[in-house]
């Protein structure tokens, strides 16, 4: 099964894109054998890199690493996400997107269906379609539209799919909760701490939250840390901050074994 990194983003104090720290963040990940990223995800604050940072930010990762390398399509208008895809689409070594199907509940079957469908038209690159809980597909448009791109490689998905109709899927466990092996891929938040350590919850069962596996596996080899990123997830920080990745200094650490102790 693939775990697949929302990659987050490094800044200098400046707000620009730390490559020196994306260098040294990619190549410990790959050596950890973890070669499937994401860029531009809710994360790593990817969404708050403009158009020319995130498609610089690609083009450089994707020119010095032989990587699966996908790019987060935020953008729920179709028009806004095909202009998008086409900045993106000459890129060399990009393996494909994530499309984000539209929240609103006012959309309908078809309208989904035509997002999808027209996506998936624009580009020879791999889609991996991203459902909202509440905008799910019929069964039957799913598969038509499987049967009719073939670069649409998985869906990302709370419900259960019978396994002749998809044949991959990606499931997105925000929490990294119940990982079950009849699931092709999850995308993890975690991998960006400790890659290694993510990938052993494939073979365990954990009854914890994000803030109980960050106390279990961030310290290990006292690497640079994802921290205000998982923090986000509880609520306890803003994560859209442009702020410096930097590994924790003594004084830091103290205070966070004291909020730990309580977790």
């Amino acid at each position: 099964m693939k775990i697949f990194t929302n990659l987050i983003t490094p800044f200098k104090e400046d707000g620009i894109i730390d490559y020196q720290a994306v260098d040294v963040l990619i190549k410990r990940l790959a050596f950890q054998k973890n070669h499937c990223f994401i860029i531009g995800s809710f994360t790593g604050e990817g969404m708050l890199l403009n158009p020319i940072e995130l498609k610089h930010l690609i083009k450089y990762i994707c020119y010095h690493y032989d990587l699966e390398i996908y790019v987060y399509i935020l953008q729920e208008s179709t028009k806004k996400a095909i202009e998008q895809i086409n900045e993106l689409n000459d890129i060399k070594g990009l393996t494909g997107y994530i499309v984000k199907v539209p929240s609103m509940a006012r959309y309908s079957n078809t309208s989904i269906y035509k997002h999808i469908d027209l996506i998936s038209v624009i580009t020879d690159k791999k889609i991996i379609i991203d459902f909202y809980h509440r905008n799910i597909l019929e069964n039957e448009d799913v598969k038509i539209l499987l049967q009719k791109h073939t670069n649409i490689c998985g869906l990302i998905t709370e419900q259960d799919f019978d396994s002749s109709i998809i044949t991959k899927k990606y499931i997105h466990d925000k929490n990294v909760l119940k990982i079950h092996h009849s699931y092709d891929g999850i995308i993890s938040d975690l991998s960006n701490i400790d890659y290694q350590s993510v990938s052993l919850l494939n073979d365990s069962e954990v009854n914890s939250d994000y803030f109980n596996l960050l106390v279990k596996y961030f310290y290990r080899d006292n690497i640079s840390s994802s921290l205000k990123y998982i923090l986000s997830k509880k609520g306890y920080i803003n994560y859209r901050l442009r702020l410096p990745l930097v590994k924790i200094d003594d004084k830091l650490e103290k205070q966070l074994n004291k909020l730990m102790e309580k977790y």
